[in-house]
């Protein structure tokens, strides 16, 4: 699946591409946008998504270990329709640091982020020790993140995924982050959708991977 590139669109998601039998193309719309029998009109999206409420979907990362001044901790969240894929934060330790602080400043780096605020990713921390990371992507899209951890050589500190990093419990509306046109094949047939920036739609969620997983602009 392609973009074609049309003045306008956030830079972001010019150039992306990934393989499937149709291609999508971004263009302005600005009548009411049909997803899978989900029709919004004009509707507010304030008043839609009242309506029609949003879960995050989380995943958690314990910091645990000894505590050494000048290790690194990056966390990584990988999703296809981030800019590039992913988005990661690094943390250098500090010799008055604990787990507890580690995991602090790494929420921290997360909330601060501008990639992860422009996409409604959050973190926050509790558990034992105040160890345990929880980060927080909206609605159904934030199902497809993976969390990973990468530390320095030699690194004394762990930090370690629940669920092998895998996000889960989002569930609600998705929210275009550009005007754009698909054309999914569902069962054999070629569905047009439309999707119109800062508009919500409920989607199925089989159809849903396939637009993700082409890196499609949804949030």
């Amino acid at each position: 699946m392609a973009f074609q590139s049309i003045p306008g669109v956030p830079e972001g998601f010019r150039g992306k591409s990934a393989t499937q039998t149709f291609d999508p193309y971004l263009l302005p719309r600005w009548y009411g946008a049909v997803a899978m029998g989900s029709q919004i009109g004009y509707q507010s999206p304030e008043a839609f998504l009242a309506a029609n409420p949003r879960s995050d979907a989380t995943g958690s990362v314990t910091i645990g270990g000894a505590v050494t001044a000048g290790d690194t901790i990056e966390l990584t969240l990988t999703n296809a329709v981030l800019p590039g894929g992913s988005v990661s934060v690094t943390y250098t330790v500090l010799a008055a640091d604990t787990v507890t602080t580690i995991a602090a400043a790494l929420a921290g780096l997360i909330a601060a982020n501008q990639t992860c605020r422009a996409f409604g990713i959050s973190a926050s921390v509790g558990g034992t020790n105040d160890a345990v990371i929880t980060v927080a992507y909206g609605g159904p899209v934030g199902n497809f993140t993976v969390g990973t951890s990468t530390l320095s050589g030699g690194a004394t500190e762990t930090a370690t995924w629940a669920s092998s990093g895998a996000f889960s419990g989002g569930s609600g509306p998705v929210v275009p982050l550009a005007t754009f046109n698909a054309f999914p094949e569902v069962a054999g047939a070629t569905h047009t959708m439309e999707f119109i920036y800062g508009r919500p739609v409920s989607i199925d969620a089989g159809i849903l991977a396939t637009l993700n997983a082409a890196g499609l602009p949804l949030g």
